[in-house]
């Protein structure tokens, strides 16, 4: 393990020993950009998955254009 000299506010010299999270690029942040890639990539399965459920089939487009809409039914006022 290497050490590097660090000057404090006193002058003196002290040591710090250089480690893998001072380095560019260490693992810990490879791992969390991986991490964020895959629920990118997780996120884009499941916008796929839902576009082809409303192409294929018309029940589940149907209700969600209801549920859609469901605000302006639910300004309307009945006459009884």
């Amino acid at each position: 393990m290497a050490s590097v000299p660090v000057n404090n506010a006193k002058g003196k010299v002290a040591r710090r020993f250089m480690r893998e999270e001072d380095l560019k690029r260490h693992m810990a942040k490879e791992e969390e950009e991986n991490k964020e890639q895959k629920e990118n990539e997780a996120e884009n399965q499941k916008d796929k998955r839902v576009k082809l459920l409303l192409e294929k089939d018309n029940q589940v487009r149907h209700a969600l254009q209801l549920l859609k809409t469901w605000g302006i039914f639910s300004q309307i006022k009945t006459g009884s």
